[in-house]
């Protein structure tokens, strides 16, 4: 068994596939990584980090973040290939969930306009625009980084050993829900029966 790390497309299920890794018995370290910082979950409550997530956000590399997550723990976030040296692509299990990149963008452009309280600028000084109006500010302002982060993120479709969801699929085919669920568990040392 090795520590885990789950890595996934914006907006591809990140915080309902570490409650799935909880419930088929991973430990969850409460971590949420990204480049340069991570946010803890615990220092808010998980609840309130969905909405303000800034108020958590702890300066963790990445490296300081992974180190020490035991065999069984998981951690999770939007991590690429290239920002893992080779001690983490070797020593962790490593988990992707993917979906359609402009699904993606539509469903963050969605959270942060009308769930989000932490908003930065470039979406407040534009809310008066119609949502269409918006999410073609949002393109021009985000567009090129997201597609960029999006296929960084996408090399992990092509690492052996990664473990990939596909998140639509997986929301939408009971089948292969279970049998993913089941696959994970097996992947990660943590057997899962069918009925379970």
């Amino acid at each position: 068994m090795k520590p885990i790390l789950l890595t996934t497309i914006p907006k591809a299920g990140t915080y309902f596939l570490a409650e799935i890794l909880s419930e088929i018995g991973a430990k969850n370290r409460h971590l949420h990584v990204a480049k340069n910082h991570a946010e803890n979950l615990l220092l808010f409550g998980e609840e309130v980090n969905k909405f303000t997530p800034s108020k958590a956000k702890v300066p963790l590399k990445i490296d300081q973040a992974l180190y020490g997550v035991q065999a069984g723990e998981f951690v999770f976030g939007h991590i690429a290939k290239p920002l893992l040296n080779e001690f983490a692509l070797k020593n962790f299990k490593i988990i992707y969930s993917f979906r359609d990149h402009k699904e993606a963008m539509q469903a963050e452009f969605y959270w942060f306009r009308e769930i989000r309280r932490d908003m930065q600028d470039e979406f407040t000084q534009y809310s008066d625009l119609s949502a269409q109006d918006h999410f073609i500010k949002y393109l021009e302002i985000f567009g090129p980084t997201r597609v960029k982060l999006f296929k960084f993120l996408d090399m992990w479709k092509t690492e052996p050993g990664v473990t990939q969801v596909d998140f639509n699929k997986f929301r939408s085919d009971s089948k292969y829900a279970k049998a993913k669920i089941i696959e994970i568990g097996t992947d990660i040392g943590i057997p899962v029966t069918e009925t379970r």
